[in-house]
């Protein structure tokens, strides 16, 4: 039996819901307000389920928005960005694509663009939803590139695509993309271009399957790849990883992944039906295409020798706290030594840690993960100035730095 004088906080599960059973928040959580008071600002708006509020919204004003599709694919009957109709939202007309144009572009980029593949655990959002408008703009403003993101094929709540389905249609719009200009919707006059994929969560799962796709079924195509970027991937559809035990979250002081605020088995069942919703069969939870992670075992092996020859670059930048850190881990520790991976494991970071502010302010390790993003995407993309960087191959970890003098000088 909990005592009265007891200053940590109990909580139960009560109906699915976390209900809090004591007199105060537990001491860690505490010192984190006063020591990383951005930090635990958005860690509280998340586990109240206003997470919302605290996700970065809107189109930079140096940035246009505009959106196009269907587009017909030159010399075929294919049709990239088709309009589908949302059997969750009631028939409802979606698809076509958004296409964000900077309005500083870099002349020495040429025709190289990026394809955002954003995320929602393949059945939410849409382009301009939860804060992907700002996404889409704020990789066109940093990077000085077109950015390309299609309201793709969702699974689940009666809709009828799957992965089979949901990635063919990807294929054709990357295809589209290579071979036309978003902007003036004409063949490129130059020839192909070359594409950035970046995606986050479930977005990164399907920007990695559509590379992979393209390695395995046409890998002529890989000349056009000029890089890969996954932000908090979630690559394991078996959802297998032991840290989805050891990086639960905590409630005394609001630890862990608290994006995912419930106990790990709770969690890790509702992950399995979702993958299993997503990719329609038993079957792909291993397959390397639809399931990516298995890239790096031996049923992927002739597509991670494919890109290998190709010498695509990965770019990846995940969160320390997350549960899916250890799916990250383990496919870059098999594959850095083969693939030219580039990998940033953020200390105490949560999922899409990126999207988010409080008070008007970025957290530390966003603010360093977007440069480091940009980064690569320059050097993938050519930029002179960037080409000579080495590049920070295999695991890196980023820890917001201290020194002696303030180390006590918040705590009084």
């Amino acid at each position: 039996r909990a005592r009265a004088t007891s200053n940590m906080e109990k909580h139960v599960y009560v109906d699915g819901e976390l209900r809090s059973i004591g007199p105060s928040a537990g001491n860690t959580h505490e010192v984190r307000k006063r020591r990383q008071p951005i930090l635990a600002h958005i860690v509280e708006r998340i586990i109240t389920g206003s997470g919302n509020d605290c996700a970065l919204r809107g189109v930079h004003p140096s940035v246009t928005a505009s959106e196009i599709g269907p587009e017909q694919l030159p010399g075929s009957q294919e049709v990239a960005f088709p309009h589908w109709e949302d059997a969750h939202k009631d028939g409802e007309r979606r698809g076509g694509t958004f296409v964000f144009e900077p309005k500083e572009r870099a002349p020495m980029f040429g025709d190289v663009c990026i394809m955002y593949i954003h995320g929602g655990s393949f059945w939410q959002y849409d382009p301009l939803d939860c804060g992907y408008d700002w996404m889409n703009a704020e990789l066109a403003e940093r990077s000085g590139l077109v950015v390309v993101c299609p309201d793709d094929f969702k699974s689940h709540h009666g809709r009828p695509y799957k992965a089979p389905e949901i990635m063919a249609q990807l294929l054709t719009d990357l295809k589209w993309l290579i071979q036309c200009d978003p902007l003036s919707k004409k063949p490129r006059e130059g020839g192909p271009a070359r594409v950035l994929l970046i995606g986050d969560s479930a977005g990164a799962c399907k920007a990695l399957s559509l590379l992979n796709l393209v390695a395995r079924d046409e890998p002529q195509m890989l000349k056009s790849i000029a890089g890969i970027s996954l932000i908090c991937p979630w690559i394991d559809l078996s959802c297998k990883s032991p840290t989805y035990i050891s990086n639960a979250y905590g409630v005394h002081g609001h630890t862990g992944d608290v994006c995912w605020p419930r106990p790990a088995d709770v969690h890790w069942s509702m992950s399995r039906q979702c993958a299993l919703e997503y990719l329609g069969s038993k079957q792909l939870i291993d397959d390397p295409v639809y399931s990516p992670f298995w890239l790096c075992q031996e049923q992927g092996r002739a597509i991670a020798d494919a890109i290998a020859a190709a010498g695509i670059p990965f770019f990846i930048v995940h969160g320390a706290s997350e549960v899916l850190l250890g799916e990250v881990m383990a496919f870059t520790m098999r594959l850095k030594d083969k693939i030219p991976i580039e990998c940033w494991i953020h200390e105490a970071m949560f999922h899409c840690f990126v999207m988010y502010e409080a008070h008007g302010q970025m957290l530390p390790s966003a603010c360093a993960a977007w440069k480091n993003m940009i980064d690569f995407v320059h050097r993938a993309a050519g930029h002179p100035s960037v080409e000579s960087k080495a590049v920070q191959s295999g695991i890196n970890y980023w820890i917001q730095p201290w020194t002696s003098s303030e180390l006590f000088e918040k705590d009084g």
